[in-house]
């Protein structure tokens, strides 16, 4: 024994042999998840934790407004009208908007030539 160390052990690592597939480099290195909790213990050691968001409630004055677009026939109004049915909110549907403008563009041109200036 030398140095506290038996001088057999010495020699059984001098004899260690290693096969070639050892000695290959992978692409990309093995996924380590004990490294990332480490690292999170870290972080949660040396930075103190952010203090949750506090958002302010929302003002009942404030308007909702909600869009649903999709295909023809997607079922875009029978959705608007299960929300208004259970919400209580409006409803306006851009077809009927159009519609209602036009006639309503219609109807003041009409007027303006028979010449018709009260408003309706």
């Amino acid at each position: 024994m030398k140095g506290g160390k038996p001088a057999g052990k010495a020699a059984q690592q001098a004899e260690v042999v290693m096969d070639e597939a050892d000695l290959e480099l992978a692409d990309k290195p093995a996924n380590n998840f004990i490294l990332g909790d480490v690292i999170d213990t870290l972080i949660k050691i040396h930075y103190p934790e952010r203090p949750s968001l506090k958002h302010p409630a929302t003002p009942n004055w404030l308007s909702l407004k909600v869009c649903f677009t999709g295909y023809p026939f997607a079922g875009k109004k029978t959705q608007a009208a299960l929300v208004k049915e259970r919400f209580g909110l409006d409803t306006y549907f851009m077809d009927e908007l159009v519609q209602e403008a036009l006639s309503q563009a219609t109807m003041f041109i009409a007027d303006e030539e028979i010449g018709v200036t009260e408003c309706v």
